[in-house]
């Protein structure tokens, strides 16, 4: 036996005890071994078959890129290397009937042939391809290298479980030869991941997809030299015999390939040995072997590291085996949450206790998220004319592109009347985005006046989103006016979205522009709807603003989302008062007061796209040193003003002028006055002052008065969006044509300091400190860069989204 010494291959095992509040009381390791990228290592010889997809679904740009990578692939095969290429829609095309040797004459033959043969059409047949592959023994004669099918596609099929079965099989009984590996690559979200992973996983190949269109043939490539590079193939680890049981993820060894590191891990019950050995055939079919030695990992948290993998891993297999116990076991992924909960401080005006759940969906492409159903209901009163108008249509059409071809969708213009692109749902294809541009250049011209209801009717009243069971139905509204009837138009949504018990109701997201519309009609129209809304006064550039709303409105994962905690406490008062879907790349925070004994754990549950149920569970922790009711003063007050400015009661007035008094954060109903203190008499300054004079005189003081506007008093900035001017809008004033305001830093400083939870990062506070003092702004600036280490710039990306700064 020849003894293969590490060369530049490098590794470890680290062993961990399971931590008191772990709930598997295993011991976890993690074998991890990087065979380094030295090009003179002996790769085993490949025989390679390609298995591609060229169903209706891969029509243009998707199949075009997999030829790219296709060909990028085969020019790195060796002239001694074969393969073949098989492509598949309801029957199957195949370059050839036998292996072909890969020289630049059969290379420049596929070029011609892949050109000429290889067109989208027709529907999606996987197991036909996969068994004329494997069972009609195309790979034979694998002895002399490594046998790879690389499976590309961008479907679903109902017979996923027939075909990892099938592949079982054949891809045993290779007791003295290499079985075949099988590498898949899954384009899109209708594609079933997890089906081919564990398709991957059967085969002891790789997995990789994307659900970034756009762009993946570097990332198909790169996923070929994973699997086509090996060094060492069958390969074995002895401590799976020393120990009395083991889990391991993968539940196969892959092969160790050229560049890429072979990462093994675990729970495990024994006695684990001080050196572990991992044995495996080499390219010339001698004997490779290489010792690891077993350290502790003290410091590092193996169960956190190793998360990611092995929920995979299960996720994969309670797919495949269909268990609810293999279920059960997935815990949230790269999702990461807590729950907070806090008793009222002594001032405390109410004396129940608050809490605040959070949880961060992380932004993981591969899952899958609901099929797509959009109406987008779009303002084109007279006073969206010019830009306004031209930054909505881009806007609009970026959003369009973002959809998959399966997803359908409709616009809806309105003013005095309506104005459909289609009279019924539409496929979200090349072809249909090229007519809507025509379309709204041609259609969308800003003129008349604003009724909003007539639109918002004609989408749910008529059942234009019908057949949402197989997605969600999302309604974008997007206006810069107001009405007299927004009491009214959200009293007929109420009863349109209800009664929808087995399917999901419609979405509703809106986006406000300026200050004539009434922006708290739109955060009550989101809420009834169990959507999002977003709204600017910078009518300059939005753009940006209102595709971001659409990737929180349109990137759902989980929907019909419950929180069990709600029925445990004797009485809640939640904010907001319907729970959001939990949608990717967007945190999900809920908050309230309660009476009552909260939980030890919470449990939040919904549906996933598959109609598949969700858990995830959520420890409860004490906030000590947080001021919760501080941290979410401004979501609450936005929350109750929106609710106070519908029910029109005066009882929610109070308590929003209460709680903004308390917590010292504007409110529509309250206002920031200036008082100068002198002698100790506090006096209203009746001019206005800026910001940089205020920070200049210590003399100045900053409190709050219960009041409502008034003139003579010198309110610092903008306190809030206020309730729309009907009057501008029925004159079809735009919102660009405001009356302008000082241009100083009082209103993005009070934003900012209002919205800690909601937008404000380090960012933002930089853009507010540059306009206070260009002092302030270095020493905020060496702050943030002192931050960066600990990704808070990676955390304001993600939380606030100021990707225009």
């Amino acid at each position: 036996m020849g003894q293969v010494s590490s060369g530049d291959l490098s590794g470890h095992v680290l062993v961990k005890s399971p931590s008191p509040w772990d709930s598997d009381d295993r011991g976890m390791f993690c074998l991890y071994l990087f065979p380094g990228t030295t090009k003179h290592k002996q790769i085993f010889r490949r025989r390679v078959v390609f298995v591609i997809d060229i169903s209706g679904s891969m029509k243009w740009k998707p199949l075009e890129d997999v030829k790219k990578a296709l060909l990028e692939s085969l020019a790195k095969l060796e002239p001694e290397d074969v393969f073949n290429i098989i492509a598949f829609n309801d029957n199957i095309l195949e370059f050839s009937t036998k292996m072909e040797f890969a020289t630049d004459e059969t290379i420049s033959a596929v070029t011609e042939w892949l050109d000429s043969n290889l067109v989208a059409s027709g529907g999606t047949n996987m197991l036909l391809p996969l068994i004329q592959v494997l069972a009609t023994k195309l790979l034979e004669g694998s002895k002399v290298g490594v046998p790879l099918v690389y499976l590309v596609t961008d479907g679903s099929v109902e017979n996923e479980r027939e075909i990892c079965n099938a592949m079982k099989e054949c891809c045993s009984g290779h007791e003295k030869s290499i079985s075949p590996r099988i590498s898949t690559f899954g384009i899109g979200s209708f594609c079933n991941h997890y089906f081919l992973q564990m398709l991957a996983r059967i085969g002891n190949g790789y997995y990789d997809g994307t659900n970034n269109t756009d762009s993946f043939e570097h990332q198909m490539s790169r996923l070929f030299d994973s699997a086509s590079n090996t060094i060492v193939a069958n390969t074995t680890f002895d401590a799976l015999k020393l120990l009395r049981s083991v889990e391991l993820f993968p539940s196969q060894i892959p092969d160790i390939t050229l560049g890429q590191p072979l990462i093994l891990s675990g729970r495990y019950e024994g006695q684990f040995p001080d050196e572990v050995e991992l044995r495996g055939t080499l390219a010339d079919m001698s004997c490779f072997t290489i010792e690891l030695t077993v350290e502790k990992a003290k410091d590092i948290p193996l169960d956190k590291v190793l998360a990611r993998r092995q929920i995979d891993e299960l996720t994969a297999q309670a797919w495949f085996e269909d268990k609810k116990e293999l279920q059960d076991k997935v815990s949230s992924g790269d999702l990461s949450g807590h729950v907070l909960v806090k008793s009222p401080s002594p001032w405390d005006s109410d004396d129940r206790g608050m809490f605040c759940l959070y949880l961060f969906p992380g932004t993981t492409k591969h899952k899958q998220i609901f099929r797509g159903r959009v109406v987008f209901v779009i303002d084109i009163s007279g006073s969206m004319k010019w830009k306004p108008l031209e930054d909505v249509k881009k806007a609009l059409l970026e959003s369009l592109a973002k959809l998959e071809p399966e997803d359908v969708f409709n616009i809806i213009a309105f003013n005095d009347n309506i104005l459909e692109f289609s009279t019924k749902m539409e496929l979200a294809t090349d072809e249909t985005i090229s007519a809507v541009t025509e379309w709204l250049d041609s259609n969308l011209i800003a003129s008349g006046g604003t009724n909003m209801l007539l639109p918002l009717i004609q989408v749910l009243a008529m059942k234009l989103l019908e057949g949402s069971k197989v997605g969600v139905p999302l309604v974008y509204l997007v206006t810069d006016g107001s009405v007299d009837n927004e009491r009214e138009i959200c009293n007929a949504m109420k009863e349109c979205c209800s009664g929808h018990e087995k399917s999901i109701s419609p979405r509703i997201s809106t986006f406000g522009i300026g200050s004539f519309c009434n922006h708290y009609f739109l955060q009550m129209l989101a809420r009834i709807g169990n959507g999002y809304y977003d709204g600017t006064n910078n009518t300059d550039s939005f753009e940006h603003q209102m595709s971001r709303l659409f990737d929180s409105a349109s990137s759902t994962i989980v929907a019909n989302t419950t929180f069990d905690a709600l029925k445990l406490l004797r009485s809640v008062e939640l904010f907001p008062s319907q729970i959001p879907d939990i949608t990717l790349g967007q945190p999900l925070i809920l908050s309230g007061r309660y009476k009552g004994q909260f939980p030890d754990e919470v449990e939040l549950r919904g549906t996933l796209a598959d109609m598949s149920c969700f858990t995830i569970e959520l420890t409860v922790e004490k906030a000590k040193d947080i001021p919760l009711d501080k941290v979410l003063a401004r979501r609450q007050i936005d929350e109750l003003t929106a609710q106070a400015w519908f029910e029109d009661k005066k009882e929610l007035q109070d308590k929003v002028m209460r709680l903004s008094i308390q917590t010292g954060f504007p409110s529509e109903y309250t206002q920031m006055v200036l008082s100068l203190k002198d002698n100790d008499e506090e006096k209203t300054i009746e001019r206005p002052v800026s910001i940089k004079e205020i920070l200049r005189n210590p003399s100045y003081q900053i409190h709050k008065q219960m009041s409502r506007n008034v003139e003579r008093t010198s309110l610092l900035g903008k306190q809030g969006f206020g309730f729309g001017n009907l009057a501008a809008t029925l004159k079809n004033i735009p919102p660009w044509m405001e009356e302008p305001k000082e241009p100083e830093g009082a209103e993005i400083l009070i934003r900012a300091a209002s919205g800690v939870v909601d937008r404000v990062c380090c960012m933002c506070c930089l853009q507010c400190l540059s306009r206070v003092s260009d002092q302030c702004t270095i020493v905020f600036s060496q702050i943030c860069a002192a931050l960066a280490c600990f990704q808070c710039l990676g955390c304001c990306f993600e939380v606030c989204g100021c990707l225009d700064l």
